[in-house]
């Protein structure tokens, strides 16, 4: 089954890491709701897929987007955490270091140690 992921900006943050801790934990980021049925959980495979390969499907996008392989688009990021191996309590706080589109750096967060990468405006 393909579940694309996603977020109802603006009403909700755009952040991925919010959609895929929910799917994961099945808890709002704050406080408790009993409506959230911990038994429709993903797994963190399954919640980073749906922002990811099921997404680019679902969006007829599959032959340029959704995963690091050889004729795609190189579009990522490098995180602060782990997704699939920290603590869950701490994958909704996950930001970006650094990232990539088509290839290129677009952004380096401040205090990253990535700065080095950034192009150099010479």
């Amino acid at each position: 089954m393909i579940i694309p992921g996603g977020s109802d900006f603006p009403v909700e943050s755009p952040n991925p890491f919010h959609g895929i801790y929910a799917a994961v934990a099945r808890r709002p980021r704050s406080g408790e709701d009993r409506g959230w049925q911990p038994g429709q959980r993903m797994t963190r495979e399954e919640a980073v897929r749906s922002f990811t390969t099921w997404n680019a499907f679902a969006s007829h996008q599959e032959e340029d987007l959704g995963a690091l392989t050889p004729g795609k688009r190189a579009d990522l990021i490098v995180c602060t955490d782990d997704v699939f191996t920290c603590p869950e309590e701490r994958i909704k706080e996950i930001a970006p270091l650094l990232t990539m589109v088509g290839g290129e750096v677009v952004y380096t967060r401040g205090d990253s140690p990535l700065r080095s990468l950034e192009p150099r405006g010479d």
